[in-house]
């Protein structure tokens, strides 16, 4: 999840906040690689610092890291023609959940409030920070997740946008580097009425509102539906082509109207949204159906106390 914050209030306080952003990478980072539980590894376009104990393999860790980060910008490449340059290095923090915590706190001194547990954050200039176990099926999923928000944060020029892309982008990429299942992300969000074409949000609200309108419950479960909904017009684009490209706009912010995205969606589609959300909800339906009791079985733990990994 992008980190949501108030803009600096001048000129000379955003150069203080590049310049801390800039000393405070380098000297955690140097911090990490000399502590005995630590460690740093490097790849071409990224840095990664270990800080949890107890640490994964060494180099099992930076072929994780760097394959992932592959995975996200081939995807990026050729499903959403991201054509900008991408971030100049990814600076991939993982460690415990309070040690993320605080860290996000140190890299954004002006949000007031306490970030909300969960297991992944983009801190705008390129941070990620990951929390959880290296050897955690999903730990490569949170990962994949986050560096897609560092690229989409650059293909926007750094300009933000409306959750429904920015959540939906990045869960529908990690789906396809890290795989958990639809109805993984089903049983997480707890709308188990996915399978009678039950939905949290309708696609009007979903694709019209803003991330400082909804608390982040709500903005955990709209970025789950988001990405479910991208994963639709994906499979429909060969029949219906113009939505996607819809997506694709918005995520490259190529034109502002791709921003309001529900005329946008009307005129690629050729129909009124509501008849749109009829065919998302059928495909929902279709998707879940003869899934849900068996990943529910299989995943039993998650209906009980899910983990959020965002």
């Amino acid at each position: 999840m992008p980190a949501r914050h108030r803009r600096g209030s001048g000129r000379v306080v955003r150069s203080l906040r590049r310049l801390f952003r800039k000393v405070w990478r380098r000297v955690t980072l140097r911090i990490c690689g000399w502590t005995d539980q630590g460690f740093v590894v490097r790849g071409e376009d990224w840095r990664a610092c270990w800080m949890g104990s107890p640490a994964p393999d060494r180099d099992s860790f930076r072929q994780l890291i760097d394959d992932t980060y592959r995975r996200v910008q081939g995807i990026l490449r050729d499903q959403f023609q991201v054509l900008a340059p991408g971030p100049r290095r990814v600076f991939v923090f993982c460690g415990t959940p309070t040690e993320m915590v605080d860290l996000f706190k140190l890299a954004q001194p002006e949000t007031s409030t306490e970030p909300p547990p969960q297991s992944g954050y983009f801190v705008p200039d390129d941070v990620v920070l990951v929390a959880g176990d290296a050897r955690h099926p999903h730990f490569r999923y949170t990962v994949a997740h986050e560096i897609c928000h560092a690229f989409g944060h650059h293909a926007r020029g750094g300009e933000p946008t409306l959750p429904w892309i920015d959540e939906g982008a990045a869960g529908f990429v990690a789906e396809q580097v890290a795989p958990r299942g639809f109805a993984v992300a089903d049983i997480e969000a707890g709308v188990s009425d996915w399978a009678t074409g039950g939905l949290p949000f309708s696609l009007r609200t979903m694709l019209g509102v803003e991330a400082t309108d909804i608390d982040s419950e709500a903005y955990w479960r709209l970025g789950h539906q988001a990405a479910v909904f991208l994963q639709f017009l994906w499979d429909d684009r060969t029949q219906n082509p113009r939505p996607w490209d819809t997506v694709r706009r918005a995520f490259n912010g190529i034109q502002p109207e791709a921003l309001s995205a529900i005329p946008s969606f009307e005129c690629a589609s050729a129909k009124p949204l509501e008849a749109l959300e009829q065919q998302f909800r059928a495909y929902c339906q279709q998707q879940t159906q003869g899934l849900i009791l068996s990943r529910q079985r299989r995943y039993g733990a998650l209906t009980r106390a899910p983990e959020r990994f965002n």
